[in-house]
């Protein structure tokens, strides 16, 4: 997604682990390289595995956002 289209950035930093053994689980859609840095879908191009996730909202009002004007919590909003 290009850059500008995102508009929420979770840090996922902390749950790397959990998100590592999530793909791993899905051993015919995606390959998790040993060290755990790298996965690859069926394309076999590998990828790096980001300590945040992208997301771009497409209805509804922004929660709370930062300097960049990002969100960083994907509930802030709700209430």
């Amino acid at each position: 997604m290009p850059d500008d289209h995102v508009t929420a950035v979770v840090d996922v930093r902390g749950v790397l682990d959990a998100k590592r053994s999530a793909m791993a689980a899905h051993a015919t859609q995606v390959i998790v390289a040993s060290g755990g840095e790298q996965f690859t879908l069926s394309n076999l191009v590998a990828q790096p595995v980001f300590g945040e996730e992208h997301f771009r909202l497409v209805r509804g009002e922004p929660g709370e956002t930062d300097d960049s004007g990002r969100e960083r919590d994907l509930f802030s909003g709700i209430g």
